[in-house]
């Protein structure tokens, strides 16, 4: 199941709608209005002055720029645009993947004291060596590589930005207030407004419990054993705390897009991780579901290195195998089946349901995608037109196919960028197959 809604949404009603406006919404502004009027002034620029970066390129720094300063939730809102290829401009991209592992780093100082009052030690007393600078460092933590004392062991410590937390927690009353106000609306009375929130909400809280983090890596680690192509580091339990986490250090190439990798080993990585994801999806029903390129490496030996289980998602067992059989339908196009699966699943189905008229909706949508490949099959479009007819129909679908689409939406935007021509579908029937056989 998905984590559940943190406990800070607020109680429904006007004064509790608007409090956190009134709290984090004027900085919101303020660092809004600074960012625009620097926007404004390069864009005049670019007319007068030789060698000022292109028009996309300038637009791309100044939102990274802006969801940088904002911090928290607004971070991930960046990344998830950075793998974006096929909506944006490369000079739009460009800027916002720093925000995967490039955020501005801790102090040294912070990052020390956070260390040790974690672990109850210096960090001369933990470590032979400890590298300041980090190798990472994202909206929630930052990631240092050391050398254990004793024993020489290469570790990659992670630890986590003071106040990241109550940062999130106060984006996710923002969005709960904004929600609560967006569902009064008529256009969007019909829509899961909260529910999408609540999705977002969880998301971000996810990604700051360590202590569930780490619990993560050694399940999700445990299921991947079995495939030689796909790395997941282990976790060092005694310099474990609220904190930090403290894992092996994996040797890497470097992200599954940098374009110094060669392209044959870019695109092997991306292949063994999107076969990892539908594995974790159809044959575990327990996946990552922030599969964004700084979470996915190459690795030296040119499997895939995958990193961060701040985010994951579980299926029941009886709505794993149900995704796994939906998704064959689109393959083998079956919209009768299509329909009926996602029927049997929803969370809400109207009394009065026209089934035929829902199954000839599924089947048109189901019929127009099928055996594409992921240069022509579009995830977002498909996303968009499935949640077009259920709404339609008044049907609220199951949160577990929703995450589990969204993932595949999330990955997406790396698989274009580079390698167009993978099977989307075809990649996905083996582990299909296999938990169905289940």
């Amino acid at each position: 199941m998905a984590e559940r809604r943190p406990s800070a949404a607020p109680r429904a009603g006007a004064w509790s709608a608007v409090r956190p406006f009134l709290i984090r919404l004027p900085a919101a502004l303020m660092v809004g209005a600074g960012h625009g009027a620097r926007l404004i002034l390069r864009l005049g620029r670019r007319g007068l002055t030789a060698g000022v970066p292109p028009r996309a390129e300038v637009l791309g720094a100044a939102l990274a720029g802006l969801l940088e300063s904002l911090g928290g939730g607004f971070l991930k809102v960046g990344q998830v645009l950075s793998t974006r290829a096929d909506l944006f401009p490369e000079g739009v991209l460009r800027p916002l993947r720093q925000l995967q592992d490039n955020v501005s780093p801790l102090p040294a100082v912070s990052v020390r004291r956070v260390l040790e009052a974690s672990l109850g030690a210096t960090t001369e007393e933990l470590f032979e060596a400890f590298e300041p600078l980090p190798l990472a460092s994202g909206s929630v933590a930052q990631v240092h590589r050391a050398v254990l004392k004793g024993t020489g062991e290469c570790v990659a410590v992670k630890v986590r930005r003071p106040g990241i937390e109550r940062l999130v927690a106060a984006d996710c009353r923002l969005l709960w207030s904004a929600a609560w106000l967006v569902a009064l609306l008529p256009p969007f009375r019909r829509l899961p407004v909260r529910e999408a929130v609540g999705m977002v909400c969880a998301a971000l809280a996810a990604q700051t419990d360590f202590v569930r983090e780490a619990e993560r890596l050694r399940r999700y680690k445990a299921q991947s054993a079995r495939a030689g192509e796909v790395v997941v580091p282990g976790v060092i339990d005694r310099l474990c705390a609220p904190d930090v986490v403290t894992m092996e250090y994996v040797a890497a190439r470097g992200k599954v897009t940098e374009p110094g990798i060669d392209l044959a080993a870019r695109r092997a990585a991306v292949t063994y991780a999107l076969r990892a994801i539908y594995r974790s999806i159809f044959v575990h029903g327990f996946f990552h579901c922030d599969p964004h390129p700084g979470n996915l490496l190459v690795a030296a030996d040119g499997s895939v290195v995958v990193l961060d289980l701040g985010y994951v998602a579980e299926f029941r067992p009886a709505h794993r195998r149900a995704f796994a059989e939906f998704f064959l339908s689109i393959a083998v196009r079956d919209g009768g089946r299509a329909a009926r699966i996602v029927r049997e699943t929803a969370r809400h189905v109207p009394r009065g349901l026209d089934a035929g008229r829902f199954e000839a909706d599924i089947a048109d949508l189901i019929q127009s995608c099928s055996g594409l490949r992921v240069g022509e099959f579009q995830v977002a479009r498909f996303v968009t037109d499935l949640f077009r007819v259920q709404h339609r129909h008044r049907i609220a679908g199951s949160p577990e196919f929703t995450l589990a689409i969204l993932t595949l939406l999330a990955f997406e935007g790396t698989i274009k960028a580079v390698d167009p021509d993978l099977d989307f579908q075809r990649e996905a029937v083996p582990s299909i197959l296999a938990a169905l056989r289940q």
